[in-house]
């Protein structure tokens, strides 16, 4: 309803425009009567939405010109003969004023009544290439909201088996800390089932998931000297998409965590306002590869990165001196 409006509107501007300046100096002067003005301006808003409703969107959008310019140019010489007709009628003449002094010119008229097709064309075009240029932009929204509510869909499971494993490992080592892990997983489950419900959650939540994450994870280990998580800077009212940066944990958890050499796991969150820089660094253990393809995680969120923080974010992933290194700058929305 608000697009109708906006086009009514659109329309009358123009036609107040027109019968205030061009359309006054043109039909309306010292020889002319208000009906023959009345009369031309009515021909010519016929004219104007014969080619605007009609002939553009059924000739011209489907690329028919030639069609379109004979027709064009025969509804403007018709109404041109039409206007030169009415003015010398005998029995119209007493009524308009006008002296009889012969045929009339059709060359005024027709100059007018091309400039009224030539605008209702633009008008029609631009109205349907912004209808079209909305029309990809709300295509593409609603693509990009199904491509993330996937790659979330795929990051729950992912992220659920490789807890299950942690709490596995607890069980099979019969560790007094297995009921601590599941009540821990049943809080991170809760964030993720609950409390994700939109496109971004507070930082201070997402935060607390990591640490959480993390501490599930130093419970099956037995070396987690070298594990640590940094949170620095001062957390406020900022808000990030869930889930953002679970992925690059997980992997490191997975291909860092070694049982006969040292595990090492640092990871770092340095916030300051709106600007987060994380790291994410550990040492490829001897059986993972950490990985050639980096897995499915860490490309849903690329992927999500993409989708998300179109040039508002850096990530750079790279393998040095036996460390799997990651480092992301991302510039959260304001």
């Amino acid at each position: 309803m608000h697009k109708k409006r906006r086009l009514l509107l659109i329309h009358v501007l123009i036609w107040l425009t027109i019968v205030s300046s061009v359309i006054t100096h043109t039909f309306y002067d010292d020889d002319d009567s208000p009906l023959l003005f009345f009369i031309r301006l009515s021909i010519g808003i016929l004219i104007f939405y014969f080619n605007y409703a009609i002939l553009v969107p059924k000739i011209l959008f489907k690329k028919k010109v030639l069609p379109y310019v004979f027709s064009v140019f025969g509804a403007i010489l018709i109404c041109s003969s039409i206007i030169a007709y009415i003015e010398y009628l005998d029995y119209f003449l007493p009524y308009l004023d006008v002296e009889d002094d012969g045929p009339g010119p059709m060359g005024g008229s027709f100059v007018v009544y091309t400039l009224f097709v030539v605008l209702g064309a633009v008008i029609r075009m631009y109205g349907e290439w912004n209808k079209n240029e909305l029309d990809k932009r709300e295509i593409e929204n609603q693509k990009n909201i199904s491509e993330l509510k996937a790659l979330k869909n795929q990051i729950n499971p992912h992220f659920l088996f490789n807890s299950l494993n942690s709490i596995c490992s607890l069980a099979i080592k019969k560790s007094d800390q297995t009921p601590e892990a599941i009540i821990m997983l049943s809080g991170l489950m809760r964030y993720m089932l609950y409390d994700i419900k939109g496109k971004y959650v507070p930082l201070s939540k997402e935060i607390d998931y990591i640490q959480n994450y993390v501490n599930l994870q130093k419970l099956r280990l037995g070396n987690k000297e070298r594990v640590s998580l940094r949170v620095i800077g001062n957390i406020n009212s900022q808000k990030i998409a869930p889930l953002i940066l679970i992925s690059f944990i997980e992997n490191a958890f997975k291909y860092g965590v070694d049982i006969i050499e040292e595990t090492s796991i640092f990871i770092t969150i340095d916030i300051e306002d709106t600007e987060i820089t994380f790291s994410c660094v550990n040492k490829i253990n001897n059986k993972g590869k950490n990985n050639d393809g980096f897995g499915i995680g860490i490309e849903n969120t690329q992927k999500r990165l993409a989708l998300l923080y179109p040039d508002k974010h850096q990530l750079t992933i790279q393998k040095k001196n036996q460390m799997f290194i990651v480092n992301l700058y991302l510039k959260l929305n304001s």
